[in-house]
């Protein structure tokens, strides 16, 4: 789900996000939805304001609260007069998302305003945006950089491409893993699990992969099984932790002790 603060968002670290709280009152296109009758996936009925309400929480703690709106969304630069841009029109949309109210955690220090959800579900941008004949093809792609400063203005730290792939930005070429669940989460089939001697960023097991290269990684021995029970292994836009099944842990500390000399930490 895509949310952001709107104004009235209570202790919604406005000193810390890049842009002032979105205010309902200046859009002429802007709907809060009402209930009973417009309330969409498992919002539950304000008995005050008649709004549609819901809550997401996240495994790092963070949470926030807010209520399902609708407004013409558009895919375009920072300038408000680009909105009449006919080529950024072109690709504008109903769109539903959610009036952040209160917030928690990450979400009031981070520097993004809010959180565009990117699972694969109807509510999500690049699917709306698909579904309205917008985009040729149910694709996005992201590409990560690391970026040493932080700034009001943003950050260039990467790039995503709607509709398709780019790339443009590649340093290697691209690997794929098979997504197992049609609807929902992006859930993936783990395998096996290594950890790298001279540690680094780039690894392709393959046949391509030397001699060299095999020795510098050792295997974690797992049970296939347990390591993608439950919900699975998910690949989620929306964390930058990387989270595995407490099962594998008692083989993971053997082996990192093992290759680095030293017990494992979060830090």
């Amino acid at each position: 789900f895509t949310a952001f603060p709107c104004t009235g968002c209570h202790d919604c670290g406005q000193q810390h996000h890049t842009d002032p709280y979105f205010d309902p009152s200046q859009s002429q296109t802007f709907h809060a939805l009402l209930c009973p009758d417009e309330c969409q996936e498992h919002a539950t009925c304000s008995s005050t304001s008649r709004r549609c309400e819901f809550t997401q929480s996240y495994t790092e703690g963070s949470s926030w609260t807010a209520y399902q709106a609708t407004d013409v969304l558009y895919a375009g630069g920072p300038d408000v007069l680009e909105a009449a841009n006919p080529l950024d029109r072109q690709y504008s949309l109903p769109f539903m998302f959610g009036c952040l109210q209160h917030e928690t955690g990450l979400f009031i220090t981070q520097l993004a305003d809010g959180i565009m959800g990117l699972s694969a579900h109807e509510t999500t941008l690049p699917k709306q945006l698909y579904n309205q004949g917008k985009l040729e093809y149910n694709m996005f792609a992201m590409c990560f950089r690391k970026e040493l400063g932080t700034s009001k203005r943003g950050v260039t730290a990467g790039s995503m491409t709607l509709g398709g792939v780019s790339s443009t930005l590649d340093t290697t070429p691209m690997v794929f893993a098979r997504n197992t669940q049609p609807y929902g989460w992006f859930t993936v089939q783990v395998q096996n699990i290594y950890i790298a001697k001279n540690g680094g960023t780039q690894f392709l097991l393959d046949h391509t992969a030397s001699d060299e290269f095999l020795k510098s990684i050792v295997k974690v021995p797992i049970d296939i099984a347990q390591v993608n029970s439950g919900k699975g292994v998910i690949v989620d836009s929306g964390t930058t932790d990387t989270y595995l099944n407490a099962n594998v842990l008692p083989a993971f500390v053997k082996v990192w002790r093992q290759v680095t000399g030293m017990d494992y930490t979060h830090t």
